[in-house]
């Protein structure tokens, strides 16, 4: 099975720009076991901080019931993470794949309480 671990970013002082950070050295970390468990967990964090904020994540394997594989935080270092996550002051969150340097970002709107069969990108429904 696989698993995602999530790190909040650090922010640049001089230019409030996200900077990536491994989740061994971030200020919150966390692994979920779907895709979709993302969501709440950066709504929660937004409101904890109570400010924009941004999270990276990566996908990794589940060795045991809830236990990333070993070697995930090296993966992540040599690598990097595969998703970006913006919060926006709308309640919206920006996706981008981060993988292989594309920053291209999506706008989904995912609040807190709004069934996930009803999230599509630019705010539309089904």
């Amino acid at each position: 099975m696989t698993l995602w671990v999530a790190a909040l970013a650090l922010k640049d002082e001089a230019t409030g720009a996200a900077e990536e950070v491994s989740p061994v050295y971030a200020r919150a970390s966390a692994t979920v076991r779907e895709f979709s468990d993302l969501f709440p967990l950066v709504h929660k964090w937004r409101g904890i901080l109570g400010e924009e904020i941004t999270v990276f994540a990566m996908s990794t394997l589940e060795i045991d019931i809830d236990v990333p594989a070993h070697d995930t935080h090296i993966a992540w270092d040599r690598f990097g993470p595969e998703i970006r996550i913006d919060t926006e002051e709308s309640g919206e969150l920006l996706l981008s794949d981060v993988r292989y340097g594309d920053n291209e970002m999506h706008r989904w709107d995912i609040r807190p309480g709004m069934p996930l069969d009803v999230r599509h990108p630019d705010g539309g429904e089904s």
